[in-house]
């Protein structure tokens, strides 16, 4: 999939997202995060991979916005501590994507 099309895509899906779990916690979007919080674990494992970063560090913000899910990260110290780790990353970009989401 070429760069321009994942990060569209990608926008697209943190904007429904957002309008689904922001309006509504027991919208459909806000009860999939409590119920799956693994999904948090990945987007921040996907730090790991530059090509992919940017756009999961979109959706991870996205989903932190949920109360439950802001929660859910906060209370696992080894999540907190990927994400710090990912500051420190030496691509600029990925590094500066992960400082903004862990603003």
């Amino acid at each position: 999939m070429p760069p321009f099309l994942s990060s569209f895509l990608s926008q697209v899906v943190g904007a429904i997202f957002r309008l689904d779990a922001s309006t509504d916690p027991s919208s459909p979007g806000s009860l999939y995060l409590a119920s799956h919080p693994q999904l948090l674990s990945k987007l921040v494992a996907a730090y790991a991979c530059p090509a992919i970063a940017l756009n999961a560090g979109a959706l991870l913000r996205d989903a932190l916005r949920v109360p439950a899910a802001a929660a859910a990260f906060l209370s696992d110290r080894a999540l907190v501590a990927r994400l710090l780790a990912a500051v420190e990353d030496p691509n600029f970009e990925v590094a500066s994507d992960a400082f903004a989401t862990l603003r």
